[in-house]
């Protein structure tokens, strides 16, 4: 399991479980899914490469994904 909290906007949180990629835009109030791209896969560490806003995934057996530009989560999080 990881989890990454966006150092910008920290309502707006990461967690990467067993089933996949889940987040939150209310400081882990209510979670939701992350579907868009993400199989559902372990992943085990999550980082962000801040230049381009990008979400950085390592997964367990797979590789890794980019979650491409999450600031606009940032802003609906504020």
């Amino acid at each position: 399991m990881s989890f990454y909290q966006y150092p910008v906007e920290p309502k707006l949180m990461w967690l990467g479980s067993e089933n996949g990629l889940y987040f939150s835009l209310n400081s882990g109030k209510k979670w939701h899914h992350w579907t868009h791209d993400i199989p559902n896969v372990q992943v085990a560490d999550i980082t962000l490469q801040e230049r381009e806003g990008d979400l950085v995934l390592g997964t367990f057996g797979r590789a890794a994904y980019v979650v491409d530009d999450i600031r606009p989560l940032r802003a609906l999080a504020s």
